[in-house]
């Protein structure tokens, strides 16, 4: 039987790819604004546009589940067309029809030979499915070296775990996530090993443990990536700027943040139960003072924001002199000079999409952190990302292409028919009972 791989590595840029299949490299991909992982994993997952998936607008309140594509997934479309699927960490993707399975289990099942004609998805990250702890951030600042052979050994256990898979079992397609380059390098970007990058000795594994795959498959091998990375160069504080400028007015309560780092680690504190109660707001502690304010950035990790007030008490273009003035951004966008007004998702959008500048990290955070994220780093995702293969693509022969193409690009390569409309809660029809209790569920990010 012949095997087909797709390996999605996160936050591969185009400029690392020296040797990286090179006889076969295909061209690289504009990780369109904003550019986080949910965002172009949805386009790329479902062919759809993060506008058209609902995901232009990310709480990180629903954790994993707010995050998923609101369709389903080429992976989903290859088990409904009876290809046989191995998905390995494939990051925000609940298969609708297809087991999931914890590692363990798994191991389980393969030693047994109890995957003859199934499908199975291993949720989560290497460390994940490897049962191993992942290093925190502080970690990788203070010991590069400790924990560059931690995400090496990992490495190489996951790319040969999925090797043993492949030979013990006849998958059509196997998908493989790889998301420690992005792990890794947001808090070593600029540190070097030998002369040479951390994240460039990471890639150059991946690529050598890729070949012995593609040796390995009578099919072919495909990778792409979701959006490249750069040096971090400055950290904009977006609503910190906001309130400076007259544009949004707000109250930090310090002192319950402060009970909120205590309760969060763990110590007793009689304002537990005040914790308790807010812990899983965006920005807990922030109060708004919405009659004064016109514009805010409503979520910690989002650089997209939100009006305030009517459109008529708004001066557009003064708000985007005024935000382009400081550098941070390459352009400052409407959502209604970008998408017709009359589009089923149009409401979902946040108002204005601005594109930050290179090498600019852009947080809404109002906590006292400076760089609003609770973590150290020197790197920060840019807009390049890329894609190839050990065979021609159907690409079109564009050079440059949109997530949402890569869909037809991917179903292309592993031969998917595509003669029905990806599944989505109206297309369960002639389903049993169970079937339909479980797509249902699976929708609404839910795990049975």
């Amino acid at each position: 039987m012949s095997t087909d791989v797709v390996v999605f590595i996160d936050a591969l840029s185009p400029r690392e790819l020296e040797g990286f299949l090179e006889e076969n490299y295909q061209g690289n991909m504009d990780a369109d604004v904003p550019r986080v992982t949910p965002r172009v994993m949805s386009s790329i997952y479902t062919g759809l546009s993060p506008a058209e998936n609902g995901m232009m607008s990310i709480s990180k309140e629903g954790g994993e589940d707010a995050t998923r594509p609101k369709k389903s997934t080429f992976i989903d479309q290859a088990v409904r067309e009876g290809k046989k699927v191995l998905s390995m960490g494939m990051p925000f993707s609940v298969p609708f029809k297809i087991d999931s399975v914890e590692a363990e289990e798994f191991e389980s099942l393969l030693q047994g030979g109890a995957l003859q004609g199934e499908s199975y998805t291993l949720p989560g990250q290497a460390s994940d499915i490897l049962n191993v702890p992942a290093p925190s951030a502080d970690m990788i600042k203070d010991h590069p070296d400790t924990t560059y052979s931690s995400f090496l050994d990992q490495t190489r256990q996951f790319f040969l775990r999925a090797k043993e898979n492949i030979r013990r079992d006849d998958f059509d397609v196997v998908f493989l996530g790889y998301r420690l380059v992005d792990s890794y390098c947001h808090f070593q970007h600029t540190e070097e090993r030998n002369g040479k990058p951390y994240r460039q000795h990471l890639i150059d594994n991946v690529q050598s443990l890729l070949k012995e795959i593609d040796n390995q498959i009578d099919g072919d091998l495909m990778f792409f990536s979701d959006h490249g990375q750069t040096e971090l160069t400055d950290t904009f504080r977006v609503n910190k700027w906001l309130k400076e400028n007259g544009w949004l007015d707000y109250r930090v309560d310090y002192d319950f943040i402060d009970d909120l780092t205590k309760y969060q680690q763990g110590e007793k504190h009689p304002v537990n139960e005040r914790v308790e109660n807010q812990v899983t707001l965006n920005q807990p502690g922030v109060r708004l003072d919405e009659e004064n304010s016109k514009v805010v950035c409503s979520d910690p990790f989002d650089s997209c924001l939100t009006l305030l007030c009517d459109r008529e008490d708004f001066d557009e273009e003064k708000f985007r002199e005024e935000l382009m003035s400081t550098g941070m951004y390459r352009s400052v966008k409407y959502k209604w000079e970008i998408y017709d007004e009359d589009a089923d998702f149009y409401e979902t959008v946040p108002d204005i999409i601005p594109d930050r500048a290179e090498g600019v990290f852009v947080s809404g955070n109002l906590h006292k952190n400076p760089i609003g994220m609770g973590y150290y780093r020197t790197g920060v995702h840019d807009r390049t990302a890329c894609f190839g293969a050990t065979k021609k693509l159907n690409i079109s022969d564009k050079e440059e292409i949109k997530p949402e193409d890569m869909y037809d690009v991917i179903t292309d390569f592993i031969d998917l028919e595509l003669t029905e409309p990806p599944l989505d809660e109206q297309d369960i029809n002639g389903w049993n009972d169970e079937e339909v209790k479980l797509a249902r569920k699976r929708l609404e990010g839910n795990k049975e």
